[in-house]
């Protein structure tokens, strides 16, 4: 166990070291996408839910009254 053995330590290591980066850029990401994508539906199904509402009380007076 010459050089050898000492030169190949670390090129066993970089599978679980690409492991645990990949873990770890997953654990920042996925949260960020969950969010966004969160707020993108609630800006779609608030904008759909407020068109509806607009159409089936068309002509009432508490549509002229200010949110």
């Amino acid at each position: 166990m010459g050089a050898e053995a000492v030169l190949s330590a670390p090129a066993n290591y970089t599978g679980s070291m690409a492991g645990a980066i990949a873990i770890i850029v997953v654990l920042a990401i996925f949260p960020v996408l969950i969010a966004m994508s969160g707020g993108v539906a609630s800006a779609i199904l608030g904008a759909v839910l407020q068109r509806d509402g607009e159409r089936r009380f068309e002509g009432s007076e508490l549509l002229d009254i200010d949110d």
